[in-house]
């Protein structure tokens, strides 16, 4: 009888993911592209850290973190899109689609001409020496102009989801990834530097999103017509401040907030690096980081490439969805541990390949990292939950007391120790926060399994901090 059970549930898995509008179908299929998408990128980002300097990189990935401000800025706009796009009436749609945009576009303009201005004190200000400053000032425009297609680009990704096009959304990603794959060997073979790599970077981009937008119109005129641009001017501002005052700012402003408070933990640890210790240091820390960021994205992806799919179930099957979840979170955890130790264990291989100088200060460095990528699992979990119970003000006051917890780490143990504390300041926020997120899903339904991981891991580091203090301490796996 068990075994017949066992059969007949595989047989029943198997049919969802072959069911395209099944969840497992969506998910099956957003995971396989990530992980071709993913790989790709790393085996692109291996080349071309393996032609540029260290210095070279370290400054792109530098200025990279400054001009990544505007993007992170709204991601929860992005979010509003994606929760009340599939479950709204068109003309509510339209509204909340189209607010965002004008919103995002006036607002991320004001801040690039604020960042273009600060360009004659930057330099001094980041310690750029004088024969890297004409590089600097190239790179800085350009990544001015990365940052603004960037923000278009995630609306429009985020209204694609919405819409539930999610073919046509990896098979641009991929497109994407293979383009930028050529690009770098392109660069190596002609021996052009960062710049030029950049620029066609910016142009591939926009090429992306003109192609997807032109791809999406079509689908909403079929799924109501475009009724927000046939309405005449005043209709149309009224829906749009509709669209902002009812979908928007309640839902999105808290998650816009928490994600200020998120550029300090994923980019000011960076900038500090590269302007009070080295462009090579921060090349090595963004390197270690990105690895585990990469195969982040590639799991995570699954989550949200299916979250307008999630959001029906749960607001319309609470039971079956909450039974799906619990599956989900286990299946989650084994995922990311497994990967996690298959990046500790790997170091030696990851070390040859982005020709990194093995030490044992960076091998504890990544041991860090690996558990700060453990305990992100801990924190998606429980963000899943907050999102789908629209109580983001908590993620907001779990943002807001990991942005205090880091703020004094990264000035009293990032700009003393380096990497070394900048590693360990990116976890102790990161548990923090991870602490008041599963606090506030617990008060949704109760996730216990997820103070049990939340255990494991932050004993690992306890472990892992006492063999970096005491060198004899017997742990074979640090030596």
């Amino acid at each position: 009888m068990s075994e017949f059970f066992k059969v007949g549930m595989l047989r029943r898995a198997l049919e969802r993911m072959r069911d395209p509008l099944s969840i497992f179908h969506m998910a099956k299929v957003v995971f396989t592209t990530n992980v071709i998408v993913q790989a790709v990128f790393i085996v692109s980002s291996v080349l071309l850290v393996r032609h540029l300097s260290k210095s070279d990189y370290g400054l792109w990935r530098v200025l990279g973190a400054l001009t990544a401000f505007p993007q992170l800025l709204f991601v929860g706009f992005d979010h509003a899109i994606t929760r009340f796009v599939p479950v709204e009436a068109r003309r509510n749609a339209d509204a909340v689609v189209w607010s965002v945009f004008l919103l995002k576009a006036a607002a991320t303009g004001m801040i690039l001409l604020v960042f273009a201005l600060t360009l004659p004190v930057l330099p001094r200000w980041m310690n750029i020496s004088l024969e890297m400053q004409p590089l600097f000032t190239r790179l800085f425009w350009l990544m001015l102009a990365s940052a603004a297609v960037s923000v278009i680009s995630t609306t429009v990704f985020a209204t694609a989801n919405a819409h539930k096009l999610f073919s046509l959304v990896l098979r641009v990603s991929v497109a994407k990834q293979i383009a930028t794959f050529i690009l770098v060997i392109g660069v190596m073979t002609l021996d052009l530097g960062i710049a030029h790599y950049v620029v066609c970077e910016v142009f591939l981009n926009v090429l992306q999103v003109v192609y997807l937008w032109r791809a999406i119109k079509p689908v909403t005129k079929e799924r109501g017509g475009d009724l927000l641009a046939a309405a005449s001017a005043l209709d149309r501002w009224t829906l749009l401040r509709n669209g902002w005052d009812q979908y928007v700012k309640a839902y999105a402003m808290p998650l816009n907030a928490s994600s200020l408070l998120a550029y300090v933990r994923g980019y000011v640890p960076l900038l500090l690096l590269g302007s009070r210790f080295s462009l090579e240091s921060a090349a090595v820390y963004s390197i270690l980081k990105n690895i585990l960021t990469t195969i982040h994205k590639t799991i995570g992806g699954v989550v949200e490439g299916v979250f307008p799919r999630v959001f029906e179930m749960y607001d319309t099957d609470r039971a079956v969805f909450v039974r799906r979840f619990y599956r989900y979170m286990g299946a989650a955890y084994l995922l990311r541990g497994s990967l996690g130790a298959a990046v500790f264990f790997g170091a030696p291989i990851i070390f040859w390949v982005y020709k990194i100088d093995s030490t044992p200060a960076l091998m504890v460095v990544l041991a860090i990292l690996v558990l700060e990528f453990l305990m992100t699992e801990v924190t998606s979990v429980s963000n899943v939950v907050v999102l789908l119970s629209k109580r983001t003000t908590a993620l907001l006051w779990s943002s807001g007391v990991r942005f205090v917890v880091e703020a004094i780490l990264i000035a009293f143990v990032t700009l003393r120790y380096g990497i070394l504390g900048a590693a360990i300041t990116l976890f102790v926020s990161r548990s923090v926060e991870g602490l008041v997120t599963v606090w506030a899903s617990n008060r949704v339904f109760p996730l216990r399994r997820q103070y049990l991981a939340f255990a494991v891991v932050l004993t690992a580091f306890a472990i892992t901090l006492i063999r970096t203090a005491l060198p004899s301490f017997p742990l074979p796996f640090l030596s």
